[in-house]
C-alpha cells in the first residue's frame, strides 16, 4: 500500500468519524398537533422551525400533524412504547389526563422564572394537582353571531342579554325556512363545549347537576328545540362548520359558535350586517374556554425542547403563530386593548371569565356523558329532571376525589 493510498483511507476515517460525531451532537426535536386543514398554519410552523435551525443549527425539529380523533389514542401507544413526542401542542381539556397517565413533563421547576402571564382560565386547564404540565398557548371561546338584517326587519333594536330574552328573540326570528337559532348539540366534545356555559350559568357544576339550578339549564335548552322549535332537531348531528353555513346562507338568524369562525366569515363577504355578543345569562354569562396548549413529552429531550419553547414565546412570534391559527391570545402581554376592535373587544371579554374544563383525568368520560344528556334534552327524550338525576348517578364514580 503506498502512503498515497493510506492517506487516502486515513482521510476518509476521519471524515467518517467526524460525520458521526455531528450526527451524536444533532438534535431532533419532534413536534406534533391535530390541525391537518390550516395551510397558514402549516406554512408558519415550517417557516419559524428553518428560522430555529438557522440560529441553532444543532437543532432540526420535525412535525406531526395527526387527525385529532386519533390524537390521544397515538400519545397514549407512544407512551406506552417510550416514544412520546417532545412537543405536544394538545387540546386544554385533555392536559390533566395526559399528565396522568405519564405522558407529559412536569414544567413546574422550568417556570418558576417564568415572566408571563395569563388569563385564569387558561392557566387552571395546564395545572394537575398543583403542579404545572403546560402552557396555555392559544384560546378560543363561544359567543352567539347575530344576524342583523334579520333582527332588524323582526323589529329587534337591541341584542338579548338574558335567557328569557334570548328564547323570546330566537321564538320571533323563527318563521319559513329561517330558524330564530343553530347550536351544535352533536356527540363529540363540541356538544358538551356548548351545553357547560348553560350548566354554569344557572349557578350549577359537574357536582350538582341534579339541583334544580342544572334541570333549569336543561330545561331551558329543551323549550328552545323541543318545544319553541326555535332550533332545528339537526343540531345534534351539527358541527362548528354546519353551523356557519347555517347562519350565512341565513337559514339561522343567531348562532352559538366560536371565535375560531373569524377568519372563515370576515372572508365570506356577507350580504348582511353581523355582530356578535356574549352568551345570554341566568344568573350570570359565562363562556367556555377552547384552544390549546403547549406541553412537552416526558422523553430525554426535554431541555432543547424547553429551549425551543422559550424562543417560541417570545411575544411577536407567539403572536404570529396564535394568528396563523386564527386564535385568540390568553397572555396579559398579548392583549393590545388600545388597536382591539369591537369584535376583539368581546372576544377578550369573554375569554377573561371563561371557565376550563379542568375536572381531572377522567373527564374524557365526563364529557361523552354530558353530550349524551345534551341530546337527550333537545330532543325532549326525557324530562328534564330525569336527564339531571341520571347524569348525576353517571357522574359520581368519576367526581371522587380520588378519581380528580
Amino acid at each position: 500500500m503506498t502512503a498515497r493510498s493510506l492517506t487516502r483511507i486515513c482521510l476518509a476515517a476521519l471524515t467518517a468519524a467526524l460525520t458521526a460525531l455531528q450526527a451524536d451532537a444533532e438534535t431532533r426535536l419532534n413536534w406534533i398537533d391535530y390541525d391537518t386543514n390550516s395551510v397558514a398554519n402549516r406554512e408558519y410552523l415550517e417557516k419559524i422551525f428553518q428560522q430555529y435551525h438557522t440560529e441553532h443549527p444543532e437543532v432540526t425539529i420535525t412535525r406531526s400533524a395527526v387527525p385529532q380523533g386519533d390524537f390521544k389514542s397515538k400519545l397514549i401507544q407512544a407512551t406506552a412504547t417510550h416514544s412520546v413526542p417532545d412537543i405536544i401542542i394538545l387540546d386544554n381539556p385533555d392536559n390533566q389526563a395526559l399528565a396522568a397517565q405519564g405522558t407529559l413533563a412536569d414544567l413546574t421547576d422550568r417556570m418558576k422564572g417564568w415572566k408571563y402571564e395569563y388569563f385564569k382560565g387558561p392557566w387552571s386547564s395546564a395545572l394537575y394537582k398543583g403542579r404545572n404540565y403546560g402552557i396555555p398557548i392559544q384560546s378560543n371561546t363561544l359567543v352567539v353571531w347575530y344576524n342583523l338584517d334579520l333582527l332588524n326587519k323582526a323589529g329587534i333594536d337591541k341584542l338579548p342579554l338574558t335567557w328569557d330574552e334570548f328564547r323570546s328573540v330566537a321564538k320571533k326570528l323563527t318563521h319559513g325556512n329561517t330558524y330564530g337559532l343553530a347550536f351544535s348539540a352533536n356527540s363529540t366534545e363540541v356538544g358538551t363545549f356548548t351545553l357547560l356555559p348553560f350548566i354554569w350559568s344557572a349557578g350549577a357544576d359537574l357536582t350538582t347537576i341534579s339541583s334544580a339550578d342544572a334541570v333549569r339549564a336543561f330545561q331551558y335548552l329543551q323549550d328552545l328545540v323541543a318545544g319553541d322549535k326555535s332550533a332545528s332537531r339537526s343540531v345534534v348531528t351539527w358541527g362548528p362548520s354546519d353551523l356557519t353555513n347555517a347562519w350565512t346562507s341565513g337559514r339561522a338568524a343567531m348562532m352559538i359558535n366560536g371565535s375560531w369562525e373569524t377568519p372563515n366569515i370576515k372572508g365570506a363577504a356577507l350580504p348582511f350586517k353581523w355582530t356578535i355578543g356574549p352568551l345570554p345569562k341566568d344568573r350570570e354569562s359565562i363562556s367556555i374556554l377552547g384552544g390549546e396548549n403547549l406541553a412537552l413529552g416526558s422523553g430525554p429531550n426535554q431541555e432543547e425542547a424547553w429551549r425551543f419553547v422559550q424562543w417560541l414565546s417570545e411575544p411577536a412570534r407567539l403572536l404570529g403563530f396564535i394568528h396563523a391559527r386564527g386564535q385568540l391570545p390568553n397572555r396579559l402581554d398579548l392583549i393590545d386593548e388600545k388597536s382591539a376592535d369591537e369584535l376583539d373587544r368581546i372576544f377578550y371579554d369573554s375569554i377573561r371569565t371563561a371557565k376550563a374544563r379542568a375536572y381531572g383525568p377522567n373527564y374524557p368520560k365526563m364529557s361523552q356523558i354530558l353530550y349524551t344528556a345534551f341530546q337527550r334534552a333537545v330532543t325532549g327524550a326525557a324530562k328534564p329532571e330525569q336527564i339531571a338525576n341520571e347524569t348525576q348517578r353517571q357522574l359520581s364514580s368519576l367526581l371522587a376525589p380520588d378519581a380528580m
